[in-house]
């Protein structure tokens, strides 16, 4: 067993080797005996009163020695921390204190906060309870005995977790059972002849299946199954060819989570037969007039296959019409076919059940994004996507009996009422050439004519005081892009002193079918395609942009709502002050001149103009971008 040497320097020098021999020597002892710790905060230390030369130069902490490093000892002088660097002093942490290098004042207060080894030991606790327990056990076993009866005989009551040792007849540990009052043995003797020999064992092993190999590698290999005869099964093919036998097609009653396959196939044809009876029925005969059936239902002569349909009901007279004939297009009954040629063998009735693409943004007059009312509307967007070029009338929105609308009003300053949407380039080389069809309803104030173009195309129609629907067929051409009045269409009075015009719809082909007014958020979308203005009806703080300096001369921008049709020219605007051509300075709302660089179809970021921004300061503005044609 090894053991530190012992050394009495006696009263010989006692030198730095010795004195660090035995700190390492503690260290060792207290990490083998694993010494438990504790903790102190602001512990005020004492100054040890070595000599006059000495005095307040070391402080120890008598009664909390062999400091720890980790954590490291935090020292404060007068409630300050100070450091050894700093402030010339160094730590013992065996002696538990301070040295510094120059004397300190009386009134100065030294105070540590760190962990120190108590005498306590973890190794040593648990080496007690390890001793503690095998000496319970230890007085728990009774010994060994030759004869059961022998432990018997010398114990006759243990208590519970008492055990022993008996030898004979089967070499067995016995432990005393608290509830039956007796000994009893801890083993257990198994019956092996319920179970399988090595051989028996072997014999079954060698009847068992042989491992099945994958079908393959690919993908469509998942589409098999191993079948009972041992083969590979392709899964899709026994689907498509199972037959349905055992189908029910009389219940039409709902399917439920609880049908079989076959169920559910049976009472989808029963519903679908039901349906199917409501759109056809059928005769060994021709229909007659008093055969009953619904507008646009189905008759089949099933004598000879041909079809009749229902096209009209007076009282109790119905006239069916065989499919594939004159008769069923001669709507007024005067042996005319009515524009079967025209209208691809179809009926005028076949029209109002489609509807094609409008090519006019806002035909319904929903969006105005720049007001509801104006007055000397002269070179002005009122309406979205909707323009008054030379003339200068008041324009306000308006409710109708078709919906949303305009009005377009003569006043002192104007001789005609004027209203234009002009096509981008596109969409004007797209309809060159094709034919088209615009239609619109519109009111006068007074009866007079008005003239409605459609490209280069124009035709004079009479209005008067009631609504009416006009249509105007035409072939979409232009002379040139240039010209504006021919890329888009136009409606010009100046006989009438006010024109009220909605559901303004230009598609192709040459017949009108219905109005069908977009969704709200569609309609902006695209009306914001040619103008865009961050704020609502007026300009305030709401909605504002926030705007972040990235330098002195530029800050952050923002994205279009939607891509714009083109390049827009954009105005900014100081919210608070309403001040055009500048931004808000977010601390006290001043403005600040800005304009926009690297803009694009899709955003823009800030530049500044005159005095500059200060870096990484918040701004915050309004602005309108105007992509539309003038």
């Amino acid at each position: 067993m090894a053991k530190i040497v012992s050394q009495n320097p006696g009263s010989t020098e006692v030198q730095s080797p010795l004195i660090a021999g035995l700190s390492e020597g503690l260290s060792k002892i207290s990490e083998i005996l694993n010494l438990k710790t504790a903790t102190f905060t602001d512990l005020k230390l004492t100054p040890v009163p070595i000599s006059e030369a000495d005095k307040n130069r070391i402080y120890e902490a008598p009664q909390n020695r062999l400091w720890l490093n980790n954590p490291p000892i935090i020292v404060k002088k007068n409630h300050n921390i100070i450091t050894p660097s700093s402030d010339s002093f160094e730590i013992d942490y065996v002696g538990g204190s301070i040295s510094f290098n120059k004397n300190l004042l009386d009134s100065d207060n030294i105070t540590v906060t760190g962990s120190y080894i108590v005498s306590d030991s973890t190794a040593l606790d648990t080496i007690t309870k390890t001793l503690s327990t095998l000496q319970v056990n230890a007085e728990r076993y009774k010994g060994s005995f030759d004869q059961l009866s022998d432990l018997q005989s010398q114990y006759p009551v243990g208590a519970s977790g008492d055990i022993a040792l008996v030898v004979s007849p089967n070499f067995e540990i016995f432990g005393w059972n608290n509830t039956e009052m007796k000994w009893e043995t801890t083993q257990s003797i198994e019956d092996l002849s319920n179970y399988y020999t090595k051989p028996e064992a072997d014999a079954l092993y060698n009847k068992k299946e042989p491992t099945i190999n994958p079908k393959g590698s690919a993908t469509t290999d998942d589409n098999f199954y191993y079948g009972g005869r041992k083969t590979w099964q392709n899964v899709n093919e026994k689907v498509r060819n199972t037959q349905l036998n055992g189908l029910n097609k009389l219940s039409t009653s709902e399917i439920t989570e609880n049908d079989t396959i076959l169920q559910a196939l049976g009472k989808l044809q029963a519903q679908t037969k039901v349906v199917e009876n409501k759109h056809y029925i059928s005769g060994n005969s021709e229909p007659t007039t008093s055969t009953v059936g619904t507008i646009g239902q189905r008759y089949v002569n099933t004598s000879n296959g041909d079809s009749f349909r229902c096209i009209s009901i007076n009282g109790s007279q119905y006239k069916w019409v065989k499919e594939m004939s004159i008769d069923i297009y001669d709507i007024n009954n005067n042996g005319i076919v009515d524009n079967a040629e025209k209208l691809g063998g179809k009926t005028p009735e076949y029209y109002s059940s489609i509807c094609n693409t409008n090519f006019v943004i806002n035909g319904g007059f929903q969006i105005w994004q720049r007001g509801s009312n104006f007055t000397n509307a002269i070179s002005k967007y009122t309406a979205d996507r909707w323009y008054d070029r030379d003339s200068s009338p008041n324009v306000e929105k308006i409710e109708t009996v078709y919906g949303n609308g305009i009005r377009i009003t003569k006043n002192a300053s104007s001789s005609r009422t004027l209203l234009l949407q002009i096509f981008d380039d596109d969409l004007t080389k797209f309809l060159s050439g094709k034919a088209v069809t615009l239609s619109f309803w519109v009111k006068a104030s007074n009866s007079g004519n008005i003239t409605v173009r459609v490209g280069n195309n124009k035709e004079d129609f009479t209005v008067n005081t009631s609504w009416q629907k006009i249509i105007k067929k035409a072939t979409f051409t232009t002379s040139t892009l240039s010209a504006l009045y021919e890329k888009g269409v136009s409606f010009f009075s100046g006989d009438t002193n006010a024109l009220e015009i909605t559901q303004v719809k230009l598609e192709l082909g040459d017949y009108a079918t219905p109005f069908i007014e977009k969704q709200y958020t569609e309609e902006l979308l695209n009306c914001q395609r040619y103008y865009y203005q961050s704020w609502g009806n007026e300009i305030t703080s709401t909605d504002s942009i926030v705007s972040t300096a990235m330098s002195v001369g530029k800050a952050t921008g923002t994205s279009y709502p939607v891509e714009m049709i083109k390049v827009p020219q954009i105005t900014l605007y100081n919210p608070v002050t309403k001040s055009s051509e500048n931004i808000a300075n977010w601390d006290n709302d001043s403005n600040v001149q800005a304009e926009t660089a690297y803009g694009g179809k899709k955003s823009f970021i800030l530049s500044s103009k005159a005095s500059g921004f200060t870096k990484n300061n918040f701004y915050y503005f309004h602005y309108k971008a105007d992509a539309e044609f003038y």
